[in-house]
C-alpha cells in the first residue's frame, strides 16, 4: 500500500457509531505548505459496499488495496496529488485527496486505472484552497 513505502508519516484513530459499527481513519500526520498552495482542488473517491459488519470483505479489500496502489502510482508519485485521508467502515471506503486541476487529476486517474478491471467508485469533487476538510478531521484526530 502506498503509505507503507513512502517517507510521509501516517496517524490512525477510530470511532464508533450508536449501533457500535466502527470506522478507521488512516490520515496524514502534516502536509507541507507548498503542497497545500499548489493543490487547492479537494478529490473524494468512495467505494461503497454491502456488509453485515461494515467493513469489507476480505476480497473487496485486496481490491481495494489494488486501488490505492493504483492510484498511488498514476496521481501521487511525482507530487502532483496529495492523499490525506482515508476512511474505513460504514459499508464504505474513502479515499480524500487534494490536488491541482480537476481535469489533469481526472486524466491522470483514467490514464492509471486504465490497464486495470474498472472500480466500483464515485468521485466527489470541489474548490478547497484552505484545506478545511483536512484541517477540521486532523485536529479532531489528533485530539
Amino acid at each position: 500500500m502506498s503509505p507503507a513505502g513512502s517517507s510521509k508519516t501516517w496517524r490512525t484513530t477510530t470511532s464508533e457509531d450508536a449501533s457500535g459499527r466502527v470506522t478507521i481513519f488512516r490520515y496524514r500526520d502534516s502536509v507541507d505548505n507548498a503542497a497545500r498552495l499548489g493543490q487547492p482542488t479537494l478529490f473524494r473517491l468512495v467505494w461503497r459496499y454491502q456488509s453485515d459488519t461494515g467493513m469489507p470483505h476480505i476480497e473487496q479489500h485486496g481490491r481495494m488495496d489494488e486501488l490505492e496502489d493504483a492510484l498511488a502510482l498514476a496521481i501521487e508519485a511525482d507530487g502532483f496529488a496529495s492523499l490525506v485521508l482515508v476512511s474505513t467502515g460504514d459499508c464504505r471506503r474513502e479515499w480524500t485527496y487534494y490536488a491541482g486541476s480537476r481535469e489533469y487529476f481526472m486524466s491522470r486517474l483514467n490514464r492509471g486505472l486504465s490497464s486495470h478491471p474498472s472500480f466500483p467508485i464515485e468521485i466527489l469533487v470541489k474548490q478547497e484552497p484552505d484545506w478545511a476538510t483536512f484541517n477540521v478531521f486532523q485536529k479532531r484526530g489528533a485530539a
